[in-house]
């Protein structure tokens, strides 16, 4: 998986890459598809399969989360206003600085600017969704932009959803 996800974190759309063997008579991806999909645990579904002529993997290069809020933060107006202007900041800072931890269990630590890594913010409904650009450099993790919102787990609805990934087909 180019881009797993940590626990705790529901996703729509994951790649899974794989390299099969021909077989003489050549490559079936749908019954590759019903094939994988019975192993397969318990809600998660194979929506799509496709061979690849490249040995190598897409490459990430964004996502996109849904960070559901509990309807009592949404009915208070003030605690909406100050969402609001936490995303209004984020997206107009030239540079947000965080101490990322990092190591067994999280004993290190060094500062990095993750302003790069956070390319818009929308706030619709009873949603946050953050569009985060993925690189080489790397990205920004969901503990971190819920850090950055000020956003405590238990004022989530639900576990924060990956609904989206970009890919870069690598030749």
């Amino acid at each position: 998986m180019p881009l797993p996800r940590t626990v705790g974190i529901e996703s729509e759309d994951d790649l899974l890459c794989v390299r099969v063997e021909r077989p003489e008579g050549g490559f079936d991806a749908e019954d590759f598809m019903v094939r994988l999909g019975e192993q397969m645990p318990a809600g998660c579904e194979v929506v799509s399969v496709k061979s690849l002529k490249s040995e190598r993997c897409p490459v990430p290069t964004g996502a996109v989360y849904e960070i559901v809020l509990k309807e009592e933060i949404l009915k208070d107006k003030q605690s909406r206003g100050e969402l609001r202007g936490i995303c209004d900041d984020i997206l107009g800072s030239e540079a947000i600085v965080i101490e990322r931890r990092f190591g067994r269990e999280g004993v290190r630590s060094k500062n990095i600017d993750v302003r790069g890594f956070v390319k818009d913010i929308k706030f619709v409904d009873d949603a946050i969704f953050v569009e985060c650009n993925v690189s080489g450099a790397g990205t920004i993790r969901v503990e971190e932009i819920l850090g950055l919102l000020r956003i405590g787990v238990e004022q989530l609805k639900v576990a924060v959803r990956r609904v989206k990934v970009q890919w870069q087909q690598n030749n």
